[in-house]
Order: C-alpha cells, then structure tokens, then sequence
C-alpha cells in the first residue's frame, strides 16, 4: 500500500495539498473532509477501502493544512481544485464520498464532473442553508447553532467565535473534554465509536491539525456553507446515497432527508442510534453500496 503526499497547483496558481493512499492501482475513491477538517484518513478507514481495491484520494480544502486560502470561495469552486487535482495525478474515473460538510463539496463535484464520478456517498451531510421547508438550526446541538449564529452575525463575530473555539480546543485533553470546547455535537454512541483501533488518538490529532491550521479553512467553509452553493442538486446525474444518523446532534436528520428528497438519483439509508461520527462504523456498507451503485 503506498501513501504520497502532492502538491497540486490549480488554474488560478493555487496549492493544494493532496494526499493519495492505497493499492497503486486502485479505483480512486475522492474523499471531502468534513467542516473543519484535515486531509489524512484514519487507518481503519484506509484499510476498508483497500480490502476493496480502493485507493483513497483526499486533499486540503484552501486555508487548511498548507493549502493556499481561496478567499470567498463557493462551494462550486471546488470543482476547479478536483479537476486540477484528477487532470496532474492521472486520476481514471471513481467515486466520491463526503462527510459532514465535506458533503456539498462531494455533490459539486459529481455535478461539475459527471463523466469522473460513477457514484456518491453523502455522510451526515448538511442541505443548503435557508432551504424550503427546512428549519436549518432546529435540533443542532448548542454549540453549532452558536456558529451559525455568529457567521450570521457578520465577518467580525464568525472569526471571533472560531478563535475561540480553537483555543478551547488547543487546551483539550481528551474526547469528553473535546466535545465541551465544541459545544457538544458527540453523542455518547459517538464517543464510543472513537474507542477502537486508534481511533481516540486520529480524533484527537486531526482537531490539534485543524487549530494548527488557523482560522481560515474553518471560516471560508462554513461562510461558503451558509450561502449559495453555486450550483443546484439537480445538477447532480450519478447515484448518491445518503447516509445519515438518526440521533445526529451536528447535523440533524431532516437534512438528510431534506437533500435525498431533491435529488435526482438519491437513496437515502437512516442509521437508527447513530449519531454524527459513529455512523463510519458502517464504513464497510457504505463503500459496498457505493460500488454497487457506480456498476
């Protein structure tokens, strides 16, 4: 199994840092991490994937982790960053796999790149903000409904809330002491799924990335997130399922149902007792759906 790190430079000169794991000829499988994020993959992840010939292609979103920030950026500029991304590394067409707020940037490249992404999956994923019928907070757990409230409130107080979040995060100990900095989006089932085969350990070193990486990353996201995506999901041909915890306290349910309802090609799987993160348990019946849908 190789791990490559590339720096990929787009159209417009930007760096991007990539990260390519898995068998040397392997289906490509484009992973969007989730908001905020880091591009590296969890060993038990990686190892799923390989058991299937997968090869896990990841990068950092501008402003995260070396990646050059892409001030204003929609979620629909992504499409640019893949294409430079598949266009440099030779990449043949595969699949597509969001999570959590990676999972806009998932769809914007299916709908860019129809002709690459043989399928989708969508992981706890958010629908558009202000979305008919959806009351978007309802069910969020305190501290994302703060965030949400501060980047609505201007530039001035999104970026202090963000600083200050980091720096709890920054003095964080463990897991529980990490789920109050965030202002508890983890369920118990969630805590519990970080338990295994490193997994505590990867959590843990993949926020101390993100508060290493600054304010920027997190802050065009969720900016990005908030308002219109630059493209529309029935813009979106390949297959998408959509996978989502029923007791999701970040990103609450009836986003996924809301988002399953308005695409074109969508099946949507609930995970009863899920929450959040503990739905990657299911990693396996995931990657499993997903290539049977791209066949």
């Amino acid at each position: 199994m190789l791990r490559t790190q590339h720096e990929v430079r787009t159209a417009d000169g930007c760096l991007l840092l990539v990260e390519v794991v898995g068998p040397e000829r392997g289906v490509p499988v484009f992973f969007h991490h989730g908001t905020p994020g880091s591009h590296r993959r969890d060993e038990e992840t990686i190892e799923v994937g390989v058991e299937r010939g997968l090869c896990c292609v990841s990068y950092a979103r501008p402003g995260y982790e070396g990646s050059d920030r892409q001030a204003e950026r929609r979620i629909a500029d992504c499409a640019e960053d893949v294409r430079a991304i598949v266009d440099q590394l030779g990449l043949e067409s595969g699949f597509v796999v969001g999570e959590s707020g990676g999972c806009p940037y998932a769809l914007a490249q299916a709908a860019a790149l129809p002709r690459w992404v043989r399928g989708v999956a969508v992981l706890v994923g958010p629908a558009p903000f202000g979305a008919e019928g959806l009351d978007w907070s309802d069910g969020m757990a305190p501290g994302n409904r703060e965030e949400v409230d501060a980047l609505l409130a201007g530039d001035a107080a999104g970026l202090a809330f963000l600083e200050a979040t980091l720096e709890k995060v920054k003095v964080a100990q463990d897991l529980p002491q990490l789920n109050q900095a965030l202002g508890c989006p983890y369920t118990e089932d969630d805590l519990r799924s970080f338990e295994g085969k490193g997994i505590e350990e990867y959590v843990m070193d993949t926020w101390k990335r993100i508060a290493a990486s600054g304010l920027w990353g997190w802050f065009d996201d969720s900016k990005a997130l908030l308002e219109d995506w630059g493209f529309a999901l029935d813009q979106v041909e390949a297959p998408v399922a959509v996978w989502h915890g029923e007791d999701d306290r970040a990103v609450p349910i009836a986003h996924g149902k809301w988002v399953a309802n308005h695409l074109p090609n969508a099946a949507l799987h609930l995970a009863p007792g899920e929450g959040h993160s503990s739905l990657l348990n299911r990693y396996d019946k995931i990657l499993d759906d997903l290539l049977a849908s791209g066949q």
